[in-house]
């Protein structure tokens, strides 16, 4: 299953809020040409340049490190 693979090293796991769920998938749609690994739940597997993008288009949206389950703090 894609959730339990091993980040690659220069990768993130993003969370985007729903708020901005759309609007970012399709800025991430363009910005990467269409390739890029989408979990459920909004996750997205992103590098650098696509994190920084995001933030530069004010999408609100929360890291997930290696090993994270969702719910946990």
């Amino acid at each position: 299953m894609p959730q339990f693979q091993r980040q690659k090293s220069g990768q993130a796991k993003v969370r985007v809020l729903s708020v901005d769920a759309t609007r970012a998938y399709m800025l991430l749609m363009r910005h990467t040409g269409g390739k890029m690994q989408v979990l459920p739940g909004d996750v997205y597997v992103c590098d650098e340049k696509s994190v920084e993008m995001l933030r530069e288009n004010k999408i609100q949206f929360e890291e997930i490190k290696e090993g994270e389950k969702r719910g946990e703090q």
